[in-house]
């Protein structure tokens, strides 16, 4: 099987989602922030809303720290 030498990827054709704060790429605390969108799970990408997306982050980092506790 070849590996194909050019991939053609591209965004999704949805509205990149804004979290309203300015930053400059060439500092470097900001260098890991496409390694990091990358390593979101897919559904949270493709959130619309400003508000959604928060939302899910905060629960997606929760649970990535403290994981699915039962409180018995």
């Amino acid at each position: 099987m070849a590996i194909a030498k050019h991939c053609n990827l591209r965004a999704p054709d949805v509205a990149p989602v804004v979290l309203g704060f300015n930053y400059d790429l060439r500092d470097p605390q900001y260098t890991s922030l496409p390694i990091q969108w990358n390593s979101l799970p897919t559904e949270l990408k493709l959130v619309r809303s400003t508000d959604s997306f928060r939302r899910d982050l905060k629960t997606f980092l929760f649970h990535s720290v403290y994981g699915h506790q039962d409180t018995d």
